[in-house]
């Protein structure tokens, strides 16, 4: 069941323009402090080095893999689904960026894994509707979906096309929930089992 795609940026794994900036953030502060020792009293220095590395740890990975585990620790994985659920919904990440020499929308590491797992419990828990949410990655969409991108995977994992349901409208999270209720509410559908990561729970 098809949607349309409004004419906005939606989803992409590419770096922005504003990305690399944002790298230099935390070793320009550190140096800007660095360089305004003589104007600082010892206690302003100071808490500025502890700052600035403060914001160099939180930017790092070991930083990155502390905050996503605050996240994702009151949310154990399980092997299956508990409840007697109706329909399979997948949320997207993001897709690759898409290039004259790789015109093919492909899964990033993230909706790869959603997608996969969702055609497992497809396989091996019960054959249930799958519903695969995300629009397109741009305002053209001539690349397709992120819905389209990931009923690709499915089929090729041996669902059949008949069970994936596209919901290919969404450019967040938020709208992503929003329109597959729609889409589930219009069969009747009530419970379901969503296909996420720990980190993306409270999101979702």
């Amino acid at each position: 069941m098809a949607e349309q795609v409004p004419e906005r940026k939606l989803y992409s794994s590419e770096m922005t323009h504003i990305d690399p900036v944002l790298t230099l953030v935390p070793p320009g502060f550190f140096l800007l402090i660095l360089l305004s020792r003589r104007h600082l009293s010892r206690t302003r220095f100071l808490a500025g080095i502890l700052l600035s590395v403060a914001i160099l740890y939180w930017t790092s990975w070991p930083g990155a893999w502390l905050s996503s585990a605050s996240l994702e620790r009151f949310y154990p994985p399980v092997d299956l689904p508990r409840g007697d659920a109706e329909a399979i919904v997948v949320f997207a990440a993001g897709a690759e960026p898409v290039y004259p020499t790789h015109p093919r929308l492909e899964a990033e590491k993230h909706s790869y894994w959603r997608t996969r797992h969702a055609a497992w419990l497809y396989h091996h828990w019960k054959p249930l509707p799958i519903v695969v949410c995300g629009g397109p990655i741009n305002r053209s969409a001539r690349e397709g979906t992120l819905a389209e991108m990931m009923r690709d995977i499915l089929i090729r994992e041996g669902i059949p096309a008949e069970a994936v349901w596209l919901e290919n409208a969404s450019g967040d999270t938020h709208e992503n929930a929003q329109f597959a209720a729609q889409i589930l509410r219009a069969r009747g559908i009530r419970r379901v089992a969503l296909v996420t990561e720990g980190y993306h729970m409270l999101r979702s």
